[in-house]
């Protein structure tokens, strides 16, 4: 059965830091899996915050499946931020497909410019909005 997991920045624990003025701010999100993934998990990791835009986006992750059938997407997320709903979508603008941490421990890095180009021509929404992680192949 899937679940539905949050970092700490998601649940307010670890606030996120907003700098002031026309500058890039970065953020980092550490989740910790305890559990083999399976089809479908989400895990809700970082908070876009409003009247902000996604540049970039890195993932680095130990091996999650040394079997090697894991397949995951990442992405911005529907939803209101923090809702614990496992109906929320995580769309693929990020990453889609990705097989890192299959077989090995791995990083990957938002680069390609079709990528690239739609991040940089979204527009800052109004509202705080989730970026986030969904399991598609399960190990």
């Amino acid at each position: 059965m899937a679940t539905f997991y949050q970092t700490d920045i998601v649940t307010r624990r670890t606030p996120a830091r907003i700098d002031a003025g026309p500058c890039n701010v970065s953020q980092r999100a550490v989740y910790v899996v305890k559990a083999l993934p399976v089809i479908n998990d989400i895990i809700e990791m970082l908070v876009l915050p409003a009247d902000h835009v996604l540049v970039s986006a890195q993932v680095d992750t130990d091996v999650l499946d040394a079997a090697t059938s894991l397949a995951w997407n990442a992405g911005i997320m529907s939803g209101t931020v923090g809702l614990r709903d496992l109906n929320r979508t995580v769309h693929a603008n990020l990453f889609s497909g990705s097989q890192v941490g299959r077989g090995t421990a791995g990083q990957v890095i938002a680069t390609a410019m079709s990528t690239l180009r739609a991040l940089v021509g979204q527009y800052p929404a109004s509202r705080d909005r989730s970026i986030g992680a969904k399991i598609t192949t399960a190990p």
